[in-house]
């Protein structure tokens, strides 16, 4: 597949509960794909269930926080990108 991103507009698909980009090309996650994430605790109320990246060359965040902690905690640390970037 050659999907190289994914659009900033999808943070705004508020009922979307399966992402699948296997085996492509997606280098970085958008910002706006937290308002995705059911997190109570962080203030994001998405109702994203399943989120499968494996074979890309993510490097934000990084592929290995999806193997090692799925997607949550890949997005913990997204999260935490977003926010160094805004000091």
């Amino acid at each position: 597949n050659f999907i190289r991103s994914l659009p900033d507009s999808i943070g705004n698909c508020a009922k979307l509960r399966k992402l699948r980009i296997v085996d492509n090309q997606v280098k970085a996650l958008p910002p706006s794909i937290l308002n995705l994430w059911r997190c109570a605790p962080a203030g994001y109320n998405g109702n994203l269930e399943e989120f499968l990246a494996d074979r890309n060359p993510l490097v934000r965040p990084p592929i290995t926080a999806f193997e090692m902690g799925g997607f949550n905690n890949a997005f913990k640390l997204l999260e935490e990108s977003v926010r160094l970037e805004m000091r």
